[in-house]
């Protein structure tokens, strides 16, 4: 057993957690993404679920009780003496995943600074290819290219995979919810939000939650934040934010452009590319309802837009990567959306409607003039099948098991 007050031994036995969507992965493993989004949680339910690990060791970088010197000795005792199979590393900064040499430039990004909330000493890790880290963003863009040069990770990480977690798709708000009624959970869902702890909440406090995440996680960016929530489902560049800053807020260009960067990076904001025009990308948030709690005056069409985003990402895209990819072509978006609908999937256009009737459908099916291999409206509850569309209710189309 170990005697510490900062490595953790977790308990199989005694740790439930709910399931999510993400299959179970093989190690060395770094699980990121935007905040409160489940990434600990999953974690754990990895470690409780790895073959070979009977005894699991967990530190959190981010506990006030922790000591880079006494953490690093504990952490190498413990593993000296063979105390543990498995490491579990929370709120990591994978800028230290590089050799720490004093010859070589610091590795990390400006980004990544912006992002961070206070400076995470550097905890070097044990040999040992058993781990899974916890941390805000990945070590691989989107394109899957190292953003450090590989030969600055231990020989142990050559090879770590990283899984993208985002907040609950509506499937699996279902699954956590405890009321009854598909309505009821639906209603839950499109005011408070996709985290994955709104359900065990009562509803009172959703506000007053989602306002203490972005206070925690962005903390002196966090008004920054609160005025890009403007742009949800709108068009979207720096510049375009740092014009609306400008007469309230001292903000540099730099430290604009910077949280962008690492916002983008951590998945906290998405930015949907026009098929033909890529200088005109949509802004999506990861949780649709932060303007409920954040913004004077939200925008339903925009939120719902923002909602029915989210379970296409959740649909489409594929969470996992690994840092020996080396792709040096941009791979084409998967979605995007183009001036006649709001999203376009494998030819599949999408058009976000919350309350349609006969007039509004026949006036926007008039505006089409390109031929698509079909055409989905989303509403709140109606649903409808046509030989030229469909409008599938939000349940329906959320709980379909079929991608296009």
């Amino acid at each position: 057993m170990l005697e510490s007050n900062i490595l953790y031994e977790q308990s199989r036995a005694s740790s439930a957690f709910l399931p999510r969507s993400y299959p179970q992965k093989d190690t060395p493993l770094l699980i990121y993404g935007p905040p409160k989004s489940g990434k600990t949680s999953l974690a754990l339910e990895y470690a409780k679920n790895a073959k070979n690990a009977k005894r699991v060791v967990f530190v959190d970088c981010s506990d006030m009780r922790f000591c880079l010197e006494d953490t690093q000795k504990e952490l190498l005792k413990a593993f000296l003496e063979k105390a543990f199979d498995l490491l579990v590393v929370d709120n990591y900064d994978i800028s230290s995943l590089a050799f720490n040499l004093s010859s070589k430039p610091s590795l990390i990004s400006s980004a990544e600074s912006t992002l961070s909330r206070t400076a995470t000493p550097v905890l070097t890790l044990p040999n040992l290819s058993n781990i899974i880290l916890v941390c805000a963003t990945p070590i691989c863009d989107k394109q899957g290219l190292s953003k450090y040069p590989t030969h600055h990770f231990a020989h142990h990480l050559a090879h770590l995979r990283q899984m993208r977690v985002l907040p609950l798709s509506f499937r699996e708000f279902v699954s956590f919810s405890k009321a009854q009624k598909l309505e009821s959970i639906f209603s839950t869902f499109l005011k408070s939000g996709n985290l994955p702890e709104m359900p065990f909440l009562t509803e009172s406090k959703h506000t007053a939650r989602n306002q203490e995440i972005i206070r925690l996680a962005y903390q002196k960016h966090a008004r920054i934040f609160q005025e890009i929530l403007d742009f949800q489902g709108q068009n979207f560049s720096a510049y375009s934010l740092l014009r609306k800053l400008k007469p309230s807020l001292k903000t540099s260009k730099d430290t604009i452009y910077a949280f962008i960067e690492s916002l983008k990076s951590q998945q906290s904001i998405f930015l949907l590319p026009h098929t033909q025009n890529r200088s005109k990308p949509k802004l999506y948030l990861y949780n649709f309802a932060l303007p409920y709690a954040l913004s004077a005056s939200p925008h339903f069409q925009h939120i719902f837009e923002n909602m029915v985003f989210c379970e296409l990402l959740l649909k489409y895209s594929n969470p996992f990567s690994e840092i020996t990819q080396a792709e040096s072509s941009t791979p084409k978006s998967l979605i995007s959306y183009d001036e006649e609908c709001d999203f376009l999937v494998n030819d599949i256009a999408y058009i976000v409607m919350p309350f349609p009737n006969d007039t509004l459908l026949k006036a926007r099916l008039q505006k089409l003039t390109k031929k698509y291999k079909k055409v989905i409206f989303i509403s709140i509850e109606h649903s409808e099948k046509q030989s030229e569309y469909e409008v599938q209710s939000f349940i329906d189309f959320a709980l379909d098991d079929e991608v296009g």
